[in-house]
């Protein structure tokens, strides 16, 4: 699978990834690649639970980023 961003979306990736906490960021590259939870969880040796605020919260920036841009 192959995907195509325009400039402006890889800047505001570029942007929300220099926000983000290091576990933030190893959780949203999970999720990019297809990761379900559990396999992410096993992998960064967290909860499930956990990878699931994380989400939540990475969900929250890019929304709120994502307003701020339009």
């Amino acid at each position: 699978m192959s995907f195509i961003l325009s400039e402006e979306e890889k800047a505001f990736l570029r942007h929300v990834s220099e926000i983000l906490t290091p576990q933030q960021k190893q959780v949203f590259r999970a999720k990019i690649l297809g990761l379900k939870q559990k396999e992410t969880a096993f992998i960064l040796g967290i909860s499930q639970p956990m990878v699931s605020v994380e989400l939540k919260k990475i969900e929250k920036i890019i929304n709120k980023r994502g307003a701020n841009t339009h």
